[in-house]
């Protein structure tokens, strides 16, 4: 679910508790349609890579002053900022000069990233809303006021079937939700998907995906030996023997039917460095993350290496035995760290809260 969907399921929810609110908001067509009112279009904004973020720095630039405006004229009981923090920790420091609280849901990805933002955060924020068990601890570690919510992701699993009728030959890539991503890790889990298919002739693979409109790229680049499932994401999840997947949200839905899988992130050698320097965790995939351990294998930032090695790791996982049967055994506790429907409500009743008691 994007921003936009995490925004209306606490506008909703919000809204059942106390009617009489009034909502300003940047967002889209579905944003207004849900009750806000929105005074600028941030939907399809999301910026990854520094020549996109150049390119659309005078968009940002008129965000920053409709949003000091409204600040000014409007003067709002609290701003509620969701996600993207290159843009929010900025919105965050203007509401502070004007003393106005602020509630900032979905926390950062400053301990794995940016540990050094949370001064920032510390000095800005008034509460941060965690998704992640872990988040939580570690910020209130450094300082800022942090609530454990729950992953809004449990609420769009909570009437999604779990696995059923698995496929014993069944294989599901997951090269990730924009185009950019499936560009660089389709490709390499084709390949994956090939080599494992020499050891074992009967497996066949399925590419994953919640956009029908990326079906021909999909297709493009899986060719003729995979299927392609766009806009049907979990029926292939639900019967899958076992997952390839970029690491990113869609590894937690892996997670809610317990299917063992091998994630894996390409990007270019340069990128590869870089993102290793500043990453500040033992692991990059969420589901370890939770754990604090590998659970999952993870092969993230090794440019195009390490084919074979994921190979070998994934062929572990699939015949039944223990390492199989552990994989799902450790998935479970996962998904029961996680998976527990209702966080737009417990958000909800956060906000309500710091209304009351700025």
């Amino acid at each position: 679910m994007s921003a936009e969907g995490h925004a209306i399921r606490l506008l909703q929810e919000t809204n059942a508790r106390r009617a009489n609110l009034r909502w300003i908001g940047f967002g889209g067509e579905r944003l207004r349609a849900a009750g806000c009112d929105v005074r600028f279009d941030l939907v399809g904004l999301g910026l990854i890579g520094f020549t996109v973020v150049f390119w659309a720095i005078p968009r940002l630039l008129r965000v920053v002053a409709t949003f000091d405006r409204i600040l000014r004229k409007e003067k709002p009981a609290l701003v509620v900022l969701l996600d993207y923090p290159g843009l929010h920790l900025l919105l965050a420091r203007l509401a502070r000069r004007r003393r106005i609280p602020v509630l900032y849901y979905i926390a950062p990805q400053v301990w794995g990233w940016a540990p050094w933002r949370v001064r920032r955060m510390r000095r800005d924020l008034s509460r941060v809303l965690c998704i992640l068990p872990f988040e939580a601890p570690w910020f209130q570690k450094h300082g800022v006021p942090a609530t454990h919510v729950g992953h809004p992701l449990a609420d769009a699993l909570e009437k999604v079937p779990r696995s059923r009728a698995p496929d014993p030959d069944l294989l599901v890539l997951l090269p990730g939700s924009r185009r950019k991503e499936i560009r660089a890790n389709l490709p390499s889990q084709v390949r994956i998907f090939e080599r494992l298919r020499a050891q074992h002739p009967k497996l066949h693979a399925v590419v994953a995906h919640t956009r029908a409109d990326f079906g021909p790229l999909l297709k493009e680049l899986a060719g003729p030996g995979v299927e392609v499932s766009a806009r049907d994401f979990h029926g292939p999840l639900s019967r899958a023997r076992l997952v390839l997947a970029k690491s990113g949200t869609g590894i937690l839905e892996v997670t809610h039917h317990a299917v063992p899988l091998v994630v894996l992130y390409r990007v270019r050698r340069p990128l590869a460095s870089l993102a290793r320097y500043f990453l500040c965790t033992p692991w990059f995939a969420s589901i370890n993350l939770i754990a604090n351990r590998e659970v999952v294998p993870e092969f993230c930032f090794d440019g195009d290496g390490s084919e074979e090695a994921i190979a070998a790791r994934a062929a572990a996982l699939l015949p039944e035995g223990s390492e199989r049967e552990g994989s799902k055994r450790d998935l479970e506790a996962v998904r029961e760290a996680f998976d527990a429907p209702g966080t737009a409500a417990r958000a909800a009743t956060a906000l309500l809260e710091a209304l009351r008691h700025p």
